[in-house]
């Protein structure tokens, strides 16, 4: 499903590409430009409110791919994260257009730049360590911390869970924690002990 940031502005980053097909004839395309037609577009938000649209319909090609056009809707329709449904719609010049619904996820980061996989360290409430402390009763909880703003690859949080799964760290039971690599020739994380909770000092950046 197409992914559009929310209030999107730039109208390149927003194009709802759709098939005008006539309602009767199977597979014949119809002239979006034609004269006197008229494509209405409603939007159905994820909260369930109804929308008319106001945004720009565009034909590109009229030789070579006709009836194929796109929709740029106002930043206005693209207003509340979730699913959005664009109902389209041409009558006029002779024509009706078959209705097309075109589906969108309205997200909170620019898919353009940002993978919707990208964690925030913040988004991580805790680790638990299964390591050799807590088979001997003395084990605790460990939380990895960061600055909040600071933003991990999901490939660093699988290691640094990995490295607490097969209990390969040391220093569990002192003031600094290292948890390793499998292999142990590298430091996932290297976790000081504050309050009682681990904070992370510094992170393989690979």
């Amino acid at each position: 499903m197409q992914q559009v940031k929310q209030g999107e502005a730039t109208a390149t980053r927003k194009r709802l590409w759709f098939d005008c097909l006539d309602a009767t004839v199977p597979n014949l395309y119809l002239n979006i430009a034609a004269i006197g037609f008229v494509v209405t577009v409603y939007v159905i938000k994820a909260d369930g409110s109804v929308v008319l649209g106001v945004g720009a319909v565009v034909q590109p090609d009229l030789v070579h791919a006709p009836g194929a056009g796109y929709y740029v809707p106002d930043a206005t329709e693209i207003d509340t994260l979730g699913v959005a449904r664009f109902v389209i719609t041409g009558t006029g010049a002779g024509q009706t257009m078959l209705r097309r619904d075109v589906d969108v996820s309205v997200v909170a980061f620019d898919p353009y730049l940002q993978s919707s996989q990208s964690i925030s360290v913040g988004d991580i409430s805790s680790i638990i360590v299964e390591g050799p402390d807590q088979i001997d009763g003395g084990g605790e909880t460990q939380t990895p911390v960061a600055t909040p703003a600071t933003n991990v690859t999901l490939v660093q949080i699988l290691r640094e869970i990995w490295a607490g799964v097969v209990g390969d760290a040391v220093g569990l039971k002192g003031t600094v924690a290292q948890f390793k690599s499998r292999a142990g020739g590298r430091n996932r994380a290297v976790a000081q002990l504050n309050n009682g909770n681990r904070t992370a000092t510094s992170r393989d950046g690979s």
